[in-house]
């Protein structure tokens, strides 16, 4: 009788201890899912209180209280503190529009030889010059019919910056140097062919106007715009777009468009 008492204890504390362990586990599962929760709700709030601050900063600028000035103006977005830094883009150089002397001054200032300059610059123009009408009948070339990206030498407009990298006599160093100040999103470079070339490039530490300038539809503005939220706990979100304005909106023109949508690093 004893033995079968003890043996009966046993199984009852066995039986408890697998039931205590158990909801242990269902408690720490049920924290964790809450945590999660929790957190994808805070970066939820956070990325909509910088998406709402981006086109808060677009609708200051089409109004002309904003300026692409590059300071940091604060904006409260319900619970969220977001600071806004618009950076005009204007004064970057577009590879499918840039003249020969432009990219020319452009290499040299990143630090290439005068000679080696000219011969890369001349490449990029080739790159991206318009094809040549194809004969009825031609077969198209095997890229063309694959759908891939255009390369660099295939006479097609350079979709992205990346396609630069591919000019023939471009290398990692000076494309490295080169690609902050290109933009295949600029509608008309600032400087022509006619103007004193710089020896410099350099981004404007304070903007000099409103910020338009004449493009091929019309007078538009090139910004990029970072827009930061930062919650009560510390934790923060940036949004950065690249968005082009148009004074003079019509039936089939927006006011703005955005160009480019990501998620900045932190």
């Amino acid at each position: 009788m004893r033995r079968e008492r003890g043996f009966a204890l046993l199984i009852v504390l066995w039986s408890l201890g697998l039931l205590a362990l158990l909801v242990g586990q269902f408690i720490a599962t049920g924290r964790t899912e809450v945590q999660i929760a929790t957190n994808l709700r805070a970066n939820a709030v956070m990325q909509a209180a910088a998406d709402g601050a981006l086109y808060e900063s677009i609708l200051g600028l089409l109004k002309g209280t904003w300026a692409p000035d590059g300071r940091v103006r604060a904006v409260r977005v319900s619970d969220a503190l977001v600071e806004v830094r618009i950076k005009d883009q204007s004064w970057k150089v577009n590879p499918n529009t840039a003249t020969t002397p432009i990219l020319q001054a452009l290499l040299v200032s990143v630090g290439m030889d005068g000679g080696k300059a000219e011969g890369l610059a001349r490449a990029i123009v080739e790159a991206r010059s318009p094809p040549a009408r194809p004969r009825p009948g031609a077969a198209r070339p095997a890229q063309a019919r694959a759908g891939g990206p255009p390369q660099a030498g295939s006479n097609q407009l350079f979709d992205s910056l990346d396609d630069v990298a591919f000019v023939p006599g471009m290398t990692p160093g000076v494309f490295a140097k080169l690609r902050s100040y290109l933009s295949v999103y600029q509608e008309a470079d600032s400087l022509t062919s006619n103007d004193d070339l710089p020896v410099t490039f350099n981004e404007p530490s304070r903007l000099v106007g409103d910020g338009w300038h004449l493009g091929s539809t019309g007078r538009v503005m090139l910004v990029m715009v970072q827009a930061t939220a930062i919650g009560a706990n510390g934790s923060r979100f940036t949004r950065e777009a690249i968005v082009r304005l148009r004074a003079e909106a019509s039936l089939d023109q927006s006011p703005f468009q955005i160009l480019t949508w990501d998620t900045a690093a932190e």
